[in-house]
């Protein structure tokens, strides 16, 4: 068998699946084909010119069996987090971008512990980096409920139908809170689907609803709309939870 630095990259992949299938099986794998991968897949050029800034990757074939090898790798891995909803593909995009973009500096690998253990790196900021941006969603979204007045919600009419404007978790987590099945279904109808009082009001006098023993409207709408926010927002175990998640 030649060595992997003199193997065409199709027979280069296909060690790499048997070296994968050898270490899977508990048996002694030497690693040194997947390691190559690594390798050629980071490998830079030499600048054409001086004011040539990003570099030039010099087999991008081998790039892209990288990341076709390693793709369930990364999955795996950005599987056991506990992210609610969790974006797989686009996650799993930016685990390779970043990783593209350390690579740019220009790196070897000693060992294949060495390369995984730096694209289990990309994988475990973009996790983070994930989380973060949820959370701060959340709390986005808090503001915007507990603080909206009755007025802006009375002419909030850009939101279109169907367009969910806060974070489902939350939305559940109000759900939970509010016990008057009317008021449920009037809070899902506006921060669920999307749908602004004059709306909601219309919905619920097509289906012969009244509110307080008159015919909804979307002042009633909204006063019973403030009645919920108000609610959660003295919700002490509520603001915890938030605080906690």
């Amino acid at each position: 068998m030649l060595p992997p630095q003199a193997l065409a990259l199709p027979d280069l992949i296909a060690c790499c699946a048997d070296e994968t299938q050898r270490y899977r099986a508990g048996q002694l794998s030497a690693n040194q084909y997947r390691l190559e991968l690594f390798q050629r897949a980071v490998r830079h050029n030499a600048p054409r010119s001086s004011s040539q800034r990003c570099p030039h990757y010099s087999d991008e074939a081998a790039r892209t069996a990288l990341v076709e090898t390693y793709s369930g790798f990364v999955r795996a891995r950005l599987c056991r987090a506990a992210i609610d909803p969790l974006p797989l593909d686009d996650m799993q995009q930016q685990v390779w971008l970043r990783f593209w973009q350390a690579a740019n500096s220009g790196i070897e690998f000693a060992s294949l512990e060495a390369a995984l253990s730096y694209l289990n790196c990309a994988v475990t900021s973009t996790i983070y980096e994930t989380r973060r941006v949820q959370q701060r969603r959340r709390e986005h979204s808090l503001q915007r409920l507990l603080v909206s007045s009755s007025e802006e919600l009375l002419f909030m009419s850009s939101s279109e139908p169907g367009e969910r404007l806060f974070d489902e978790w939350l939305l559940s987590e109000c759900y939970t809170r509010l016990h008057d099945p009317s008021e449920a279904y009037i809070f899902r109808l506006r921060y669920e689907n999307g749908l602004p009082p004059r709306a909601i009001a219309c919905v619920l006098r097509a289906q012969g609803a009244r509110l307080r023993d008159n015919e909804p409207d979307a002042t009633a709408v909204s006063q019973v709309l403030d009645s919920c926010r108000r609610r959660l927002r003295a919700d002490g175990a509520f603001a915890a939870l938030l605080r906690e998640e």
